[in-house]
């Protein structure tokens, strides 16, 4: 018979705890998972936790071992999420302080920079994650075609990824304007004219985003709303589309050797085994997050800071001015 245990037992309260935070795992479990010991019961309790963590429920419980090779994906998607987050978090805190008018936006970032706890690094994250963010998809996206990882059943997900680069020049574009200084006003006058190019529509384009001939209050406060709200929306939403096809349609891709080159039976069954996502695979992420969340603190807090000049003045044209270096 099963001896029951009384509830007034601490060891059975931390048990009961400890399953309660850790998706059902018990904390020996947990201990031999961290430790990268084999599972200490059958079934598997790992893959129960996949069901009880809506976390990890929304990642496949086994990955191809030639998909989870460095070299194959640098981590590119993995990063790509992890700046769009910090973007969030990061401009939700600035939407605080942050007052979307050319009388007061201006003055709202310097007050940001100098007169908010920790305001100024919380403004240079921003921006640097904002940079390494449009990087980062740009040579996921390469990545993704020189590997050829967008063919077959991943030519939809390959589209929604296309998308999401849209998306995320757009959010870099909209961010662009906000300080209002003569940077930012110039920089986007100039990438508002190119629009302007835009054969027959190229008129209404302009108008659309400036919101009058020259770029005011209407054309702030779009921008404002634009980076905000609009593209924010969209980028989740499309982001939800991307992963869902990948983690339960077609899976990440694997490498061009496996899937169109002659591979021996042995080597192929090596490339296709099945390992769980936890803990290796857990764990691995675990620290490359943690080491590009410090990386960029600490070059946003010792090497970066978000550019800033003077109020912007519609009546003076700086020197040499330039659209986001991004457009290249």
């Amino acid at each position: 018979m099963r001896s029951r245990v009384s509830p007034a037992d601490p060891a059975a309260r931390s048990e009961r705890s400890g399953r309660s935070v850790f998706a059902g795992l018990s904390l020996h479990e947990l201990r031999a998972l961290l430790r990268g010991d084999p599972p200490t019961q059958r079934p598997n309790p790992r893959y129960r936790a996949h069901i009880n963590s809506f976390l990890l429920h929304i990642r496949p419980r086994t990955y191809p071992a030639s998909a989870t090779r460095v070299t194959h994906t640098w981590f590119l998607g993995l990063l790509a999420v992890l700046l769009f987050v910090v973007e969030l978090v990061t401009g939700v805190l600035l939407m605080v302080f942050y007052a979307p008018t050319p009388d007061q936006a201006y003055a709202s970032i310097l007050a940001i920079s100098y007169y908010t706890p920790y305001g100024a690094l919380l403004r240079d994250v921003h921006r640097l994650a904002a940079e390494a963010m449009v990087v980062v998809v740009v040579l996921h996206m390469a990545r993704t075609f020189l590997s050829g990882s967008y063919k077959g059943p991943r030519a939809f997900t390959w589209l929604t990824g296309v998308l999401l680069m849209v998306v995320t020049l757009l959010l870099s574009f909209s961010g662009y304007l906000l300080p209002w200084d003569q940077l930012a006003y110039w920089a986007v006058t100039i990438g508002t004219s190119m629009a302007q190019a835009t054969p027959l529509i190229g008129a209404e384009l302009n108008l659309l985003l400036r919101g009058a001939a020259e770029i005011g209050a209407d054309g702030l406060l779009r921008f404002y709303l634009l980076h905000v709200l609009l593209l924010p929306l969209a980028g989740i939403l499309l982001l939800a589309v991307h992963y869902y096809r990948i983690a339960r349609h077609h899976g990440i891709s694997r490498t061009t050797s496996v899937e169109e080159g002659n591979l021996s039976p042995e080597a192929r069954q090596a490339a296709t085994q099945k390992l769980d996502f936890l803990p290796a695979l857990f764990l691995r992420e675990v620290v490359v997050i943690s080491v590009a969340l410090l990386a960029l603190f600490a070059a946003a807090h010792y090497f970066y800071d978000a550019p800033l000049e003077q109020q912007a003045d519609p009546y003076h044209t700086p020197l040499n001015t330039q659209a986001p270096w991004f457009f290249l």
